[in-house]
């Protein structure tokens, strides 16, 4: 959420300094730590059209109202490349089901991948349309190596 507030450019060291002081008598190193919350675990093999109709029935979403957010662990990458404007376009493969991915503003992660093909991912699945077909592809939120 957010709060408005006005100050005077004159003021605004010192209104930084006294705003970080107050946070952190509250926050320990932990807290600065970020934590994405998966809503579930689910195989490749989970994810079709008939769940993104059902996904889009829980709409609109929003703040009080989040989409779900879900994971796969251990996730082979079959292809990938750069696309448009630093997205990271991706093939994967869970047990012979494969599926695309776009990761948008995502394309520096993979230097933070090294040379492993074993990923861990966030996302939220999509419907895909180009060229008049329909297809799944999973929106990418977050991605780290496999473990």
């Amino acid at each position: 959420m957010a709060a408005g507030v006005k100050i005077s450019t004159d003021n605004l060291s010192s209104f930084k300094e006294m705003m970080n002081a107050k946070v952190a008598g509250f926050l320990s190193p932990s807290d600065m730590v970020p934590v994405l919350d998966i809503d579930a675990a689910v195989n490749l093999s989970d994810i079709n059209l008939s769940l993104v109709k059902e996904i889009s029935m829980l709409e609109p979403f929003g703040n009080s109202n989040n989409e779900p957010l879900f994971g796969i662990r251990g996730i082979q990458i079959i292809d990938h490349r750069i696309v448009g404007n630093n997205h990271l376009k991706m093939k994967l493969d869970q047990k012979n089901f494969q599926i695309d991915t776009i990761g948008f503003g995502m394309g520096d992660e993979l230097k933070n991948l090294g040379d492993t093909s074993n990923i861990d991912i966030a996302f939220v699945p999509a419907i895909n349309e180009w060229n008049g077909m329909r297809s799944v592809q999973l929106n990418l939120k977050a991605i780290r190596p496999g473990g």
